[in-house]
C-alpha cells in the first residue's frame, strides 16, 4: 500500500516526493469510526477489539507522522529531523499527561453528578480546550483530539459517556463530510482517480488479510476480518485539509482522499449487510481447494512450531540484525542530504567545481550500491533463518507427506521471490534521496548487487541448548538433516540423545 500510493502520487499526480507522503498518510489508515459501527453485532468481541486495536493504532501513527511531515515543511537536513522528532514526541506527551489529569480532575468533579447533560457536556468541552492547547504547541489539532481520546479512555466511567453523546459524534460527521464536499469538484480525472481507490482498497484487503493467515490466524476468519478493513479513514481528509491550511498545495491529493474515502465508505456498506453471504463464499472456496486447506493446516502448525522453536540465541541474533536493517533504512535519507549541502555550500564555488562533483557523483552512487549490499545481505540472512526454522518444523511434523510437498514446491520454486521484494525495497529507499539526478544505469546497478547478494548470503547460525550435557550451543543443519533423509536414516527429534550434533565454537555464520 505505502509503495502503490508513492508511486501513484509521484507518476500519476505528478506530485514530488514530498507530497507525495501526503497521499501515502491517506491511504493506510482504516476508518475506526466505521469498522467500530460494522462490528458492534456482527463479530465476537475479541476479534472486534482486536480490529478496532489495529485501527487505533493506525490513527495514531498516521498523525505523528504527519505532525512531522508538516513540521519539517519540506526541509530534510539531518538536525531538523532530529529536532522535529523530539520536538513532536515531547509536546504529544506533554499533552498527553495534561489530558490525563485534566480529565482525571473533571471526573472527580462531576463523579458525583448524574445529570445527563453534564456527561454530554464534558466531551464537548474537551473538545475546545484542546483546540487551544494545540494551538499552544503548535500540534495539529486531530492529534491533540486523539491524545485526549487516549487520556479520556482510562476514566472510569469512559463508556457511559461515550455511549451517551454517540448520536452527537453521528450528527458531527453530518456537518464534517458538508464541508467536505463543497471542496470537492468532479473532474475529468475521476475515472483515474476511482482506479486508484479501488486498487488500494484491493491490496489493502488483500495484504491484511494475508498477513493475519500467515501470522497463525483460521483462513476463513482472516480473509473475513479483512473485509472489516476495507473502509479507508476521513483522517486522510482531515490530513489534506490541514496541510492546506499550512500552505501545501496538496488539492489533488485531497481529491484522492474523497474518492477513496466515499468508495470505500459505500462498499464498506453494502458489504457489511452480506458479510455472512461473503463468508460462506470463502468457506466454500476453502472447503473445495485441498490445496488451501493443506497449507492452512501447515501455515498454522509451522507457525506454531517456529515461535516456539526459535531459542533465545537465535532471537537475540534475528533481532540485532533486524535493528541494524533498520538503520540502513535511515541512512540515506541522513548521509545524502548532508552530502548535498556539501555540493551547494563549498564545492559549487570553487574554480573547477565540475570535476570535483562527478567525483562526488561516482562517490554518492558507490554509497548507494554500499547500502543496498548490507541491506540486502541482512534482510535476506534473516529470512532464510527464520525459513531454515520453518523447514526443520516441517520435517519434525507427523502429517501427511502432501504437505510436505507443497511447503517444499513454495520454499523451492518461489524463494526467489523475496529476494526481488527485498532488492526492490531498497532500491526505493535508496533512489528516493537521489532521485534529482539518478540515472537508469545505477537502478540498475542497485538491483543487480542487491539480487545477487540476496541469493549468496548465508542464514544464521542456529540453535539450542543440549540439556542432557553441560551448557553449550549444538545446531542442527538443515543440510545435515537432508543428508539423513537421502540415507534414509530416521530424522532425530527434539530430546533424543542420539541426534547428530555439531557444536558451535564461534556464532559465525556456516
Amino acid at each position: 500500500i505505502l509503495l502503490l500510493s508513492y508511486f501513484f502520487g509521484i507518476y500519476f499526480l505528478h506530485l514530488d516526493p514530498f507530497l507525495s507522503l501526503f497521499l501515502v498518510l491517506a491511504s493506510i489508515d482504516t476508518s475506526t469510526a466505521i469498522l467500530y459501527k460494522l462490528t458492534e453485532k456482527t463479530l465476537d468481541h475479541d476479534t472486534r477489539n482486536l480490529l478496532v486495536a489495529v485501527a487505533s493504532i493506525e490513527d495514531i501513527e498516521v498523525f505523528f507522522l504527519y505532525s512531522i511531515i508538516v513540521a519539517l515543511n519540506g526541509t530534510f537536513s539531518p538536525l531538523r529531523v532530529t529536532f522535529t522528532v523530539v520536538e513532536v514526541i515531547l509536546a504529544a506527551l506533554t499533552v498527553y499527561v495534561f489530558a490525563k489529569y485534566f480529565i482525571s480532575g473533571l471526573s472527580r468533579v462531576f463523579r458525583g453528578i448524574e445529570e445527563t447533560s453534564i456527561s454530554i457536556l464534558l466531551p464537548v468541552v474537551l473538545v475546545f480546550v484542546f483546540e487551544y492547547v494545540s494551538e499552544l504547541t503548535d500540534i495539529p489539532a486531530t492529534l491533540t483530539m486523539i491524545l485526549a481520546g487516549l487520556a479520556f479512555s482510562t476514566v472510569s466511567g469512559s463508556d457511559r459517556v461515550l455511549k451517551l453523546t454517540s448520536p452527537i459524534r453521528e450528527f458531527a460527521l453530518i456537518f464534517f463530510f458538508l464541508s467536505v464536499g463543497s471542496y470537492f469538484q468532479v473532474t475529468p480525472a475521476f475515472p483515474l482517480l476511482f482506479g486508484i481507490s479501488l486498487a488500494v482498497l484491493a491490496i489493502k484487503y488483500f495484504s491484511f488479510s494475508t498477513a493475519s493467515w500467515i501470522t497463525g490466524e483460521n483462513f476463513v476468519h482472516a480473509f473475513r476480518n479483512g473485509l472489516y478493513m476495507l473502509p479507508i479513514s476521513e483522517f486522510g481528509i482531515i490530513v489534506s485539509l490541514q496541510a492546506l491550511q499550512q500552505g501545501l498545495d496538496v488539492m489533488p491529493i485531497y481529491y484522492v482522499s474523497v474518492t477513496v474515502v466515499l468508495v470505500s465508505s459505500v462498499l464498506a456498506s453494502v458489504i457489511a449487510n452480506r458479510v455472512r453471504e461473503i463468508t460462506k463464499l470463502i468457506n466454500r472456496a476453502f472447503s473445495s481447494s485441498l490445496i488451501l486447506k493443506e497449507m492452512n493446516s501447515l501455515i498454522m502448525t509451522v507457525n506454531h512450531a517456529v515461535i516456539k522453536d526459535v531459542e533465545q540465541v537465535s532471537k537475540n541474533r534475528i533481532f540485532r540484525d533486524f535493528v541494524w536493517a533498520m538503520l540502513y533504512v535511515f541512512l540515506p535519507y541522513v548521509v545524502f542530504p548532508i552530502v548535498v549541502k556539501v555540493e551547494e555550500l563549498i564545492i559549487s564555488p570553487l574554480p573547477q567545481s565540475q570535476l570535483l562533483l562527478q567525483v562526488i557523483y561516482a562517490f554518492e552512487i558507490a554509497l548507494a550500491i554500499l547500502f543496498s549490499y548490507q541491506f540486502s545481505r541482512i534482510m535476506s540472512r534473516i529470512f532464510k533463518t527464520l525459513l531454515n526454522f520453518a523447514e526443520l518444523s516441517v520435517m519434525r511434523l507427523r502429517t501427511r507427506s502432501s504437505v510436505k510437498k507443497i511447503f517444499s514446491f513454495f520454499t523451492s520454486r518461489l524463494i526467489v521471490l523475496p529476494y526481488y521484494l527485498i532488492a526492490l525495497l531498497y532500491i526505493v529507499l535508496t533512489a528516493i534521496p537521489l532521485s534529482y539526478k539518478l540515472p537508469p544505469v545505477a537502478i540498475l546497478i542497485f538491483a543487480l548487487v542487491s539480487i545477487v547478494v540476496s541469493a549468496l548470503v548465508q542464514p544464521l547460525t542456529f540453535g539450542f541448548y543440549d540439556k542432557n550435557k553441560e551448557p553449550e550451543i549444538v545446531k542442527e543443519t538443515l543440510r545435515a538433516i537432508k543428508r539423513l533423509k537421502k540415507r534414509r536414516i530416521p530424522l532425530p527429534r527434539k530430546g533424543d540423545k542420539n541426534r547428530r550434533k555439531e557444536v558451535i565454537v564461534s556464532q559465525q555464520t556456516p
